[in-house]
This record gives C-alpha cells, structure tokens and sequence, in this order.
C-alpha cells in the first residue's frame, strides 16, 4: 500500500520553469510507470519513491539526493594538501513526477531529477517536435545540429538576438536538428496570461527535453501538459522546414522492421561494419564536456571494460557470435556509460543500451536511410544527388600523381621496406618519386601541444600528401580530420610552421626555409576491398565527410585533390591470408563450435 498525497493549490499565476521529458513505452499503471526509474532510485537509501495523485491522477514521485554517499574523486588530492583529514561527499538534490496526461506520459524533472530516469524510457526528439510546432522560424537563439558524416559532429551554435533558421548556415544536404531554443507566442500555457509574456513571448527550448514555463498547482500544470499533448498532434510550423531535412520514419511504419533486419545482417559483415557507426545519444550530450572516458559492458560478462573510445570493432565478437536476428538485441544488453576518465572511472550520467549509440545508413528500394538516435530517417533524394554531383566534380579536377601500387607483403619484403602497411607504402612513394617522407612525425605547437601530423608524405612543390587504407567511413574521416586542421595549423600557427619546416628539411635538405604556406593538399586513398576508388565506391557519410573538408580547405585557398590507390593485388592477398587464419582458429577450437 503507498501513501495517496495531493498537491497543494497555488496561485495560477504562479511559474516554475522545471525539465520536461516524454516516457515511452509505458501505461499508467504506478507499477508500469516506475519501470522508467533507475534501478537506484527505487534501492537507495537517500531516495524516497511513492504514490501520489495530482489533480486526481494516479502518478509516481521519486526524490532524494543523488550520490550522497560518493566522495568526489579528487578528495584524495585534496588531502595532500591539507593538514588534517577532510571528509566530503557528493549530494545533488532532484526530483521527478511521473505523470500519464492525454494518453501520453510525461516526467516533470526538477534539480537533478533527470537522472533518476532509465535513457532508455525518454522519447530522445520530444523537445524538438514541440519547439518544431511553436516556435517562430525568426526567433531562433540556439541551434544544436549533427553533420551527416562518420564523425557524426554535433555543433551547437548560438545568437544573442534571435534569427531565422537560415541563417545558421546549415548544411544543404541536410543536418540531424537535436536541439533548439527560441521565443513562441500563442503556446495556450498558463503562463501566457501574464501581460508581459504575451507581448515579448515565452522562452523555450528542446530537445530530448523541453523546458517551458509551467504553472506551479496541480490544475493549472495537467492543464498546461493536455495543451502541450495536443500541440504535439498538430503540423510542424512550415517556416522551420529546414530542421527537417531529413524525415524521421514513425515506428509503425512497416520499413522499420525492414530496415533494422537490414542492419542485423549487415552487423555480420565486414562490408556491413563500414556504414555503421557509434556516437553518444543526444540526451548525453549535456554529459560529454565532464567526460573523457567510457566504459562498456558486454552481455554475460560480469565487469565492465574501460575504453577512450567506442567502435564497430568494440563488438565486433559479439556480433559475429549471434545469428543475424538476435544482433540488435545483444547490441540492446550492452551498455554504455560516459566516465569522468580512466584513472577514476567516475560514472556520468546513466548507463545506456549499445543499441542506441548505433548510426548507420542504409540503402533500400531506391530510398537512403539513416539510422541515429533509434530511430531510422529518410534522406532526401535531391540532396544526394546534389552531394554526388559535386563529388564526382571534385574528382574530375583532381590533379593525377604517378602514385604506386600498394605492394603486397612480398613485394614489400623483397624491396626491404619497413613493413607492408602504410609506414611502408609511404616510404615507397618517397623512393619512386623523390617526396619527403613524415609519416607518423609529429608538428608540435602551442595550439596543439599534443602534436598532429602535419602529411604522410610533402611533394617538393610543397604538396601535403595525407595516405589512407581506409576499410570504413570512421577511417576516411579521420583522414579528412587529419587534413584540415595540418593546413589550418601550419597557415595560422608560427611555431607549427617553423617546427613542419625543420622537420621536412631534415627528410629533404632542398626544401624552402621560408615560411610556408600550404597551397594544395592530396588525399591518397586505398580501398581495402580492392575496389577502385570513385564516387560511387564510398558510402554516403563518407562523400559528404570528404566534401566538407575539401570546401573547408577550398575556403582558405588550398586545393584538394583525391585519388584512388590501387590495391587490388594486396586485396587479394589479405583475403587469402584472412581465409587461413580462420582455418587456423577453426582447427583449434572445440569440436562443434564455429571459429569468430
């Protein structure tokens, strides 16, 4: 039996502006409802979780302090420094109502209260589906929007006074929109009967959540979440058609089944592997500048495994362990949790299934999909053929190199070379046309005091040759990645240039003491599959990855060019060895069980 408690009336023109979320899968039942709170929430000592009724409603409410009794990692250091002991713990105040309003139900957070719910019960695109419906297209102040390549870069990008959405420059090929805020008039809330918030507007903004003024009593606040379930029935507002570029497919929708048996097969693949990708659920986002580190647990597997990043190659075991139509829900019993960084694996944020950090694209019947946040989106089919136009342009005007053959790894023994990778290859390029060779040498400057690598391999006309056996999208980013911020560096940072200069002199004596300044930069490029590189060998998030840099060099004024690797004798190779190496496993493991 739980305590039945009421909410005491206030004032209607009393506001609160408290965390807004959307529950999913879940009745009304309290039983049914408190399935959307950490496990913790409903254990610990210092929460409090019980029935309550508000305005008649049967609801949930959990409170509490979170992390109450975990010292904070840097006590220790603290201590050092310090004569005598201190003792100190974490306690963040929060609370969440859990309230079914409309045949929807919604958690109204309050301090930290958005962490005493499962990431998994949030519907992830609430808050931009309400800002979508009453936000003015000019009143926009900040805008949070994913690029559609292998990094998956979210950039979040604000104004003082409000604009139109245009004019945050999105990419015309279309961007994921995670998060906005802006000013909205005529929302029905209670908090538009005060004179002033009528005239200048409500403040609001969304996301996964939503944060909007809400009266404080009980009356006045279900009113206000029927208003805000009914403005989610409506039509998305027209002048904000470019945060909607890319149309996101409704679970009912029968492709979705059809899609996800689509990824399931393609997580058995190698080729399958190159279109998916992992990136951080934007309800994590706010988490990602407290984090450096991450950890993973697989499914059967009692400990979790500290990593600084996560990758296909991350579960690739576990995928190739499972049949194609029990992948996505391995995928689903892994977790995923942000920590604060390896030494103190100081948790941040709740864990979440593996399954949502998965991006993916797919191509089926004529139409391009893309998989991020759960959810399979549809692209336009003008915007990619807009993007393979201007990449089969950019092919067509790249300068051609007398580049080799990447050798195989005979050949590469018989010529003495370092190794049959890309250490190798590059050397090998040096000797055959006579460029310095820097791989692997790092240009260190204040700006990056860690160091980059300034190119593979440096023409003598002062070309800056950046080489790559890319296998998937991830490799052809970080490749791009690599390109950019080399040029940037050497045009903007003295010290990096002077330091690029000494460090190609020392490779070759002939080149130029003076300042220098990047004028054309080559992206060389090996498919691993052997394949030619074109237009059409790479995969959507790949084009649009390479376009972006290229457009970003361009606007500085350095060229680019692009050319393929031939790699087809290696390709053939490595499968061969691959094969053997399979045999191998399958030799020595138990009779009955398949080799990995």
């Amino acid at each position: 039996m739980y305590e039945q408690l009421s909410f005491l009336p206030a004032t209607p023109a009393e506001i609160s502006s408290p965390t807004l979320y959307l529950l999913q899968d879940l009745d009304s039942s309290p039983k049914n409802l408190r399935k959307a709170l950490r496990r913790s929430s409903e254990q610990g000592e210092e929460f409090k979780v019980q029935n309550i009724s508000v305005e008649g409603i049967t609801c949930v409410a959990a409170y509490g302090h979170i992390g109450a009794t975990r010292k904070p990692p840097w006590l220790g250091a603290l201590n050092r420094l310090i004569d005598e002991p201190v003792e100190l713990t974490n306690r963040r105040a929060g609370a969440a109502v859990l309230l079914p309003v409309a045949g929807r139900v919604f958690a109204v957070c309050f301090g930290f209260g958005h962490l005493l719910l499962e990431a998994e019960s949030l519907v992830s695109s609430f808050g931009m589906d309400y800002m979508r419906r009453v936000v003015e297209p000019g009143s926009l102040k900040e805008l949070t929007h994913t690029r559609m390549d292998a990094r998956v870069y979210t950039d979040r990008s604000s104004t003082a006074r409000g604009q139109h959405a245009r004019e945050f420059e999105l990419d015309e090929y279309g961007e994921i929109c995670s998060r906005m805020a802006g000013t909205a008039w005529a929302t029905g809330l209670t908090a538009e009967r005060d004179a002033r918030s009528r005239k200048s507007g409500l403040r609001v903004s969304g996301g996964a959540s939503l944060k909007v003024p809400l009266a404080v009593d009980a009356t006045h606040l279900v009113a206000d979440l029927r208003t805000i379930a009914a403005t989610l029935e409506q039509e998305p507002n027209p002048g904000l058609d470019l945060l909607s570029r890319i149309d996101a497919l409704p679970t009912t929708d029968p492709l979705v089944k059809t899609l996800d048996e689509r990824l399931a097969e393609a997580l058995g693949s190698p080729d399958g592997l190159q279109r998916t990708t992992f990136t951080p659920p934007e309800a994590l986002h706010d988490h990602l500048p407290e984090s450096s580190a991450l950890r993973v647990r697989l499914p059967g597997r009692p400990k979790y495994v500290l990593t600084d990043e996560v990758t296909t190659e991350t579960f690739r075991d576990l995928l190739h362990r499972h049949p194609a139509a029990d992948r996505l829900a391995a995928l689903r019993k892994a977790r995923i949790q942000l920590v604060s960084d390896v030494e103190t694996d100081e948790p941040v944020g709740g864990s979440t299934s593996a399954l949502r950090w998965v991006s993916a694209e797919i191509t089926h019947n004529d139409g391009h999909f893309l998989r991020h946040e759960n959810k399979w989106r549809r692209t336009g089919a003008d915007h990619l053929k807009f993007i393979d136009a201007e990449l089969h342009a950019l092919f067509e005007a790249s300068r051609r190199y007398e580049i080799p053959s990447w050798p195989t790894r005979d050949e590469a023994a018989e010529l003495k070379l370092k190794d049959a990778n890309e250490g190798g290859y590059n050397e090998l390029v040096g000797r055959r046309l006579g460029w310095a060779v820097l791989d692997k040498a790092m240009i260190r400057c204040a700006l990056h005091p860690g160091g980059f690598e300034g190119a593979d391999l440096v023409t003598p006309d002062g070309t800056l040759v950046h080489v790559k056996r890319a296998k998937g999208s991830d490799a052809l980013s970080h490749l791009g990645v690599q390109g950019w911020v080399s040029a940037d560096a050497l045009r903007t940072e003295t010290d990096a240039n002077s330091d690029f200069v000494a460090t190609v002199t020392k490779k070759s004596p002939g080149f130029p003491q003076d300042f220098f300044v990047p004028r054309r930069v080559l992206f060389a490029i090996a498919l691993k599959t052997g394949t030619d590189l074109t237009p059409d060998s790479l995969f959507t998030m790949s084009k649009i990855s390479l376009l972006k840099t290229a457009r970003a060099l361009r606007r500085i004024g350095i060229e680019v060019d692009v050319q393929g690797i031939d790699y087809r004798a290696r390709a053939v190779e490595d499968r061969l060895v691959e094969q053997q190496r399979k045999a191998a496993r399958q030799a020595q493991a138990p009779a009955g069980t398949a080799a990995p």
